[in-house]
């Protein structure tokens, strides 16, 4: 969900997936500085079959379950989350890759 969609589902009290309760770190990147990642990864002889991972060191990282109390934060509510054991979500990762 993009960031206006995730904050209306929030608002209106749904439940917020979390995988492996949101512990895992999350890196962010200003859209300058990823349009500038994917064209040097773009150019690169050596880039063909291989992955990239893109992030700039501020803000500093943080985990999906710090971002969900920081959205309930600005909306003045509890946000409700939902525990998903990676377990059980793994094999429709694989099937969507």
């Amino acid at each position: 969900l993009a960031s206006a969609q995730m904050l209306t589902h929030l608002r209106k009290q749904n439940p917020a997936p979390l995988i492996n309760g949101g512990t895992a770190l999350m890196g962010y990147v200003y859209v300058e500085n990823l349009a500038y990642g994917l064209t040097c990864a773009g150019f690169h002889a050596n880039a063909p079959g291989n992955a990239f991972i893109l992030c700039d060191y501020e803000p500093p990282f943080s985990t999906l379950k710090d971002l969900f109390k920081q959205y309930g934060e600005a909306l003045k509510t509890q946000v409700k989350t939902i525990y998903l054991p990676a377990v059980l979500i793994r094999p429709f990762a694989f099937l969507a890759d």
